[in-house]
């Protein structure tokens, strides 16, 4: 995955799965086919907070501290390009476990993502291929629209 790749992580009829019997994360995959403005619609009503933002930082999760690093959860820190809903915050944390085996993300500096979030820090997995970039143009389109805001300049990992 290199820096221009673009993740859509998440959709309105989200699955879960466990990455441990410990702890949930949610499955973030979009959807294999455009989506609907009506779905679209609902992934944005589904959620409270709405972004598009560029991967700043992945860092190593603190906890527990005792824990080989190789394992540790990866924090991305997330600058927000756009927020269509949330809190205003000029960062967001998404978590994912370490590696493949558990579902992990992975995560690299310059990702730009399209959110849709419970909550910042949330547990996120992988195992989804990447949307096509004209989907992400298209959602980011819709989303300007569904929220009356004058259109997004594309950040050049989208064009």
């Amino acid at each position: 995955m290199g820096k221009a790749s673009v993740a859509l992580l998440a959709a309105a009829g989200a699955m879960v799965l466990t990455s441990s019997p410990a702890r949930a994360c949610t499955l973030v995959c979009g959807p294999a086919r455009k989506q609907s403005a009506t779905e679209l619609r609902a992934a944005f009503d589904a959620r409270p907070i709405v972004v598009l933002g560029r991967v700043r930082e992945v860092v190593r999760a603190t906890h527990p501290a005792d824990l080989d690093e190789k394992y540790a959860d990866r924090v991305a820190i997330l600058d927000v390009i756009r927020e269509w809903k949330g809190a205003g915050q000029a960062t967001y944390r998404l978590r994912t476990c370490c590696c493949d085996v558990c579902c992990g993300y992975p995560f690299e500096v310059g990702q730009v993502h399209l959110l849709f979030l419970a909550r910042d820090g949330e547990s996120i997995s992988g195992g989804c291929p990447d949307p096509p970039k004209d989907y992400i143009r298209a959602d980011i389109r819709r989303l300007d629209k569904i929220t009356g805001r004058r259109s997004l300049s594309m950040p050049a990992e989208l064009r």
